[in-house]
């Protein structure tokens, strides 16, 4: 192949690649780019809810759902659950899920953070703050 590229190239046609292809395939490369980055952003999140709510699988169906990333943004961490009552956090969740969350769902939350113990730990404000620019990214 180089041979003939050395030898012949002065009589081969011109390449003239279409626009509209090089478009498509830009296209394609920034979506795949978005969505590795995005996966890995959410793989992101898993783990620092794992570390925050051991039982956080049982909150939410979607950890990225729009009810889901409401309530990690608001509760980062367990510790902001604290005097928090049932009905407040019905009335939150109700709110955020466009009044599909239900009480069950409240309760079912704070029976598994109190299942899970305390799990505070140190520099929890800046824990709670990687958490929530977590959550501002994958609400983009």
């Amino acid at each position: 192949m180089a041979r003939v590229l050395i030898r012949d190239l002065p009589y081969l046609p011109e390449a003239t690649p279409s626009d509209i292809h090089w478009i498509i395939a830009q296209l394609v490369g920034r979506r795949n780019a978005l969505v590795k980055a995005q996966t890995a952003l959410k793989n992101q999140l898993h783990m620092q809810l794992n570390y925050h709510y051991p039982s956080y699988k049982g909150f939410f169906s979607e950890v990225d759902g729009k009810t889901a990333l409401a309530f990690w943004e608001s509760y980062p961490s367990p510790s902001h659950l604290e005097g928090e009552t049932v009905e407040d956090l019905r009335t939150f969740l109700l709110e955020a899920s466009n009044n599909t969350c239900s009480t069950r769902k409240a309760e079912q939350i704070i029976s598994l953070v109190q299942a899970d113990g305390e799990v505070k730990r140190e520099y929890q404000t800046s824990r709670d703050f990687i958490i929530q620019s977590m959550v501002f990214r994958c609400s983009l």
